[in-house]
C-alpha cells in the first residue's frame, strides 16, 4: 500500500508541475 501511495504522490507532484508549466506557457503565449 505504502509503495502505491508514494508512487501516486510522485505522479501528483509531476502532474501539478506539468500543469503549472502549461499555465505559464499559456500566459506567455497570450502576451
Amino acid at each position: 500500500m505504502e509503495k502505491i501511495d508514494k508512487k501516486n504522490e510522485m505522479v501528483d507532484r509531476t502532474n501539478s508541475d506539468y500543469v503549472t508549466l502549461k499555465k505559464k506557457r499559456r500566459q506567455e503565449l497570450k502576451k
